[in-house]
């Protein structure tokens, strides 16, 4: 009896310390609590359609600031971090401009600088670079083998903490409608909308805020952790790499060139490995884990080596589409991990974060991201066909009257499944638009 209530009294403790240093994070990140809230508030104008009342074009005017505010709190968390030791004012000042200064950039970002078709590239691309950017800068300089671990679990725990708190008050909100007042069913879904934007944006992101802060160095990431990672995921993982051993096998055996299928399971079991190096540091001890950091690179050198051939020649076939593009840049990113991971027992293997985030940004807002590159590559595979067969006047940039029965007729299969995809991919999945000729109907086959 004594033992549980000790037990209990411990518990009752840590919860109280808990709640107090939450209450000294939001005190001391205000800016962080402030951009974040300032974001809430106007998603919820948006979602309540007041963007409507402006005589303005953009109708989204609210969306935009929200998405602004946004990623002014989010710049202001390395700030905060950074100015940690700086005078109250200067700290201020600095915490502030930076906010500021990402809110202008988030802004006109989320509006696809003057162009809608980029608006959720360069903003998504900006924001998640940003996120791998607080990553790397909040990397301790002692204690590292249970940072990845404790912000990965806080993350997640942070993220089920919100969701349990979403969950319970629309639950309120359902007995409330019920039992009380019956809303419409318009005006009801925008309750909720504001609600979650409440309970993602402004708690979610600061109670996060405080597990950065006061739990990243954590001298373990608890027992639970441990339990899902090493003994339930860890073996699942090795079963997965076993899997596609067997595959390359079968492969190997019948002397059939592995499908483009191989390239989504490769890089899918590249992404977790990349997640367990990092996060099983703690456990470097344990033979398995041994075994995972000394042979699972080598592991994957054979499964990259098909990987690579095999991915190229589907881009060979199709082209480039957004998925295939950032397909590739993930093997680059890939190739880059892997050989941090040789150099000097994985000393620089951190850096393979900014690595990341530097490819999201060039994938995002260089003039070499998704969308273009796309819509380069599959334009390219259809100008071919149509200068093949005579089609396109390059001289009047226009297509040539033809016969479609006659083209049928003549066109090999091959290159009608290559004129038919990308005119598809241009037309119905580019968000760029088509030429003008492409867009006659009386025109293109």
């Amino acid at each position: 009896m004594e033992e549980n209530k000790v037990s209990k009294n411990k518990t009752s403790a840590k919860i109280k310390q808990t709640i107090r240093q939450m209450l000294v994070s939001l005190k001391e990140q205000k800016v962080v609590l402030i951009f974040s809230i300032l974001s809430c508030v106007f998603m919820s104008l948006h979602v309540f359609e007041v963007d409507d009342n402006f005589t303005i074009n953009n109708t989204n005017l609210f969306l935009h600031i929200a998405l602004a505010f946004l990623m002014g709190s989010l710049f202001s968390i390395p700030a905060a971090y950074l100015t940690q030791k700086s005078g109250t004012l200067k700290k201020y000042l600095i915490q502030v401009g930076v906010a500021l200064v990402a809110s202008v950039l988030g802004y006109f970002s989320s509006t696809g600088f003057g162009n809608d078709v980029f608006d959720e590239l360069y903003y998504w691309g900006i924001f998640f670079a940003a996120v791998l950017g607080i990553v790397f800068i909040f990397i301790p300089k002692n204690n590292q083998k249970t940072y990845f671990a404790g912000i990965f679990k806080y993350f997640l725990f942070s993220f089920l903490m919100t969701l349990v708190l979403f969950c319970s008050g629309s639950l309120l909100l359902i007995t409330f409608q019920n039992l009380i007042y019956d809303f419409d069913a318009a005006e009801s879904g925008k309750i909720y909308e504001t609600y979650a934007s409440i309970c993602y944006i402004v708690f979610g992101i600061n109670i996060y805020v405080y597990y950065l802060f006061y739990r990243r160095e954590e001298n373990t990431s608890g027992k639970a952790f441990k339990v899902i990672f090493l003994y339930i995921l860890l073996p699942v993982f090795f079963l997965l790499i076993a899997v596609l051993y067997g595959y390359l096998l079968k492969a190997l055996i019948l002397l059939e060139f592995p499908k483009g299928q191989v390239n989504w399971f490769v890089s899918f079991a590249s992404a977790i490995y990349f997640v367990f190096y990092f996060i099983l540091r703690e456990y470097d001890d344990i033979p398995a884990v041994k075994i995972f950091y000394r042979f699972g690179a080598l592991a994957f050198i054979p499964l990259v080596c098909v990987q690579i051939p095999a991915y190229f020649v589907r881009v060979h076939a199709y082209g480039f589409t957004g998925w295939r593009y950032s397909s590739l840049m993930f093997i680059i990113f890939t190739l880059i991990m892997f050989a941090l991971t040789f150099i000097k027992k994985g000393k620089f293997a951190k850096y393979s974060i900014l690595v990341l985030a530097f490819i999201i940004l060039f994938t995002s807002v260089s003039p070499f991201n998704l969308i273009k590159m796309a819509h380069k590559s599959q334009m390219t595979r259809l100008m071919k066909v149509l200068n093949k067969y005579e089609l396109y006047d390059n001289e009047n940039k226009t297509l040539v009257h033809f016969d479609k029965d006659e083209l049928y007729k003549t066109i090999e299969t091959d290159d009608w499944d290559k004129l038919h995809s990308s005119y598809s991919y241009l037309s119905e999945t580019s968000r760029l638009p088509l030429p003008e000729w492409a867009l006659d109907e009386k025109n293109h086959p």
